[in-house]
Protein backbone atom coordinates (compact mmCIF):
# COMPACT_ATOMS: atom_id res chain seq x y z
CA UNK A 1 0.00 0.00 0.00
CA UNK A 2 1.77 3.31 -1.40
CA UNK A 3 0.34 6.43 0.30
CA UNK A 4 1.75 10.05 -1.71
CA UNK A 5 -0.11 13.39 -0.23
CA UNK A 6 -0.81 16.54 -2.44
CA UNK A 7 -2.80 19.59 -1.60
CA UNK A 8 -4.65 17.80 1.48
CA UNK A 9 -5.64 15.01 -0.74
CA UNK A 10 -3.81 11.33 -0.57
CA UNK A 11 -3.50 8.59 -3.32
CA UNK A 12 -3.74 5.59 -2.35
CA UNK A 13 -2.43 2.36 -4.22
CA UNK A 14 -4.17 -1.23 -3.78
CA UNK A 15 -4.18 -4.46 -4.87
CA UNK A 16 -6.54 -7.04 -5.71
CA UNK A 17 -8.83 -8.44 -2.12
CA UNK A 18 -7.25 -5.51 0.02
CA UNK A 19 -9.98 -4.51 2.14
CA UNK A 20 -9.97 -0.33 2.54
CA UNK A 21 -12.14 -0.92 5.14
CA UNK A 22 -14.13 -2.80 7.31
CA UNK A 23 -18.08 -2.36 8.67
CA UNK A 24 -17.95 -0.40 12.01
CA UNK A 25 -14.32 1.37 11.25
CA UNK A 26 -14.67 5.14 11.82
CA UNK A 27 -15.23 7.33 8.97
CA UNK A 28 -11.89 9.18 8.07
CA UNK A 29 -11.84 10.24 4.05
CA UNK A 30 -14.27 10.26 1.16
CA UNK A 31 -12.44 7.81 -1.21
CA UNK A 32 -12.53 8.81 -5.11
CA UNK A 33 -11.96 6.03 -7.56
CA UNK A 34 -9.08 6.55 -10.46
CA UNK A 35 -8.67 3.34 -11.72
CA UNK A 36 -9.81 -0.02 -10.99
CA UNK A 37 -13.08 -1.49 -9.14
CA UNK A 38 -14.08 -2.57 -5.46
CA UNK A 39 -16.82 -4.62 -4.34
CA UNK A 40 -18.61 -2.85 -1.70
CA UNK A 41 -20.31 -5.16 0.64
CA UNK A 42 -22.95 -6.30 3.43
CA UNK A 43 -22.34 -8.05 6.68
CA UNK A 44 -25.07 -9.68 8.41
CA UNK A 45 -25.00 -12.56 10.82
CA UNK A 46 -20.71 -13.07 9.39
CA UNK A 47 -22.38 -13.71 6.14
CA UNK A 48 -20.98 -10.85 3.28
CA UNK A 49 -23.34 -10.13 0.24
CA UNK A 50 -22.28 -8.43 -2.39
CA UNK A 51 -23.82 -4.68 -2.87
CA UNK A 52 -22.29 -2.88 -5.66
CA UNK A 53 -19.67 -2.88 -7.86
CA UNK A 54 -17.44 0.76 -8.08
CA UNK A 55 -15.31 1.80 -10.53
CA UNK A 56 -13.60 5.23 -12.22
CA UNK A 57 -15.39 7.74 -11.07
CA UNK A 58 -17.36 6.49 -8.85
CA UNK A 59 -17.10 7.54 -4.80
CA UNK A 60 -17.37 5.79 -1.43
CA UNK A 61 -17.14 6.69 2.09
CA UNK A 62 -19.60 10.20 2.37
CA UNK A 63 -22.13 8.35 4.47
CA UNK A 64 -20.31 7.81 7.51
CA UNK A 65 -18.42 11.77 7.07
CA UNK A 66 -21.94 13.41 6.37
CA UNK A 67 -23.69 11.51 9.78
CA UNK A 68 -20.58 11.41 11.58
CA UNK A 69 -20.91 7.29 12.30
CA UNK A 70 -18.80 3.83 11.91
CA UNK A 71 -19.00 3.00 8.34
CA UNK A 72 -21.87 0.73 7.05
CA UNK A 73 -19.98 -1.40 4.87
CA UNK A 74 -17.03 -3.35 4.75
CA UNK A 75 -15.81 -2.08 0.56
CA UNK A 76 -12.48 -4.57 -0.63
CA UNK A 77 -10.39 -3.78 -3.70
CA UNK A 78 -11.62 -6.32 -6.55
CA UNK A 79 -8.87 -5.37 -8.93
CA UNK A 80 -5.95 -3.18 -8.48
CA UNK A 81 -6.93 0.11 -7.88
CA UNK A 82 -5.60 3.69 -7.33
CA UNK A 83 -8.09 5.93 -5.09
CA UNK A 84 -8.27 9.34 -3.88
CA UNK A 85 -8.41 9.85 -0.23
CA UNK A 86 -9.67 12.97 0.75
CA UNK A 87 -9.80 13.41 4.63
CA UNK A 88 -12.36 14.22 7.06
CA UNK A 89 -11.39 17.40 7.81
CA UNK A 90 -10.57 18.87 4.44
CA UNK A 91 -14.36 17.07 3.34
CA UNK A 92 -15.50 19.37 6.36
CA UNK A 93 -13.68 22.44 5.08
CA UNK A 94 -15.38 21.93 1.48
CA UNK A 95 -18.82 21.38 3.68
CA UNK A 96 -18.58 24.76 5.07
CA UNK A 97 -16.79 26.59 2.49
CA UNK A 98 -19.14 25.40 -0.66
CA UNK A 99 -22.91 26.32 0.13
CA UNK A 100 -24.20 23.60 -1.92
CA UNK A 101 -21.34 20.59 -1.30
CA UNK A 102 -23.15 19.49 1.76
CA UNK A 103 -26.43 19.06 0.53
CA UNK A 104 -25.35 17.26 -2.94
CA UNK A 105 -23.25 14.80 -0.98
CA UNK A 106 -26.50 13.90 1.11
CA UNK A 107 -28.88 13.66 -1.99
CA UNK A 108 -26.41 11.04 -3.56
CA UNK A 109 -25.78 8.86 -0.36
CA UNK A 110 -29.45 8.86 0.34
CA UNK A 111 -30.31 8.55 -3.70
CA UNK A 112 -27.56 5.27 -3.24
CA UNK A 113 -28.97 4.06 0.28
CA UNK A 114 -32.08 3.61 -1.32
CA UNK A 115 -30.86 1.39 -4.45
CA UNK A 116 -29.32 -0.70 -1.93
CA UNK A 117 -31.63 -1.53 0.57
Amino acid sequence: MRVVRDAGIARQHLEAGEVIFFQGDLGDNLYVIEGGECDVLRETNGYQRHIATLGPGDYFGETALLNDVTRKAPVRARTAMDVLMVSKKDFEALKSSIPTFREVFQRLAKDRSSKRA
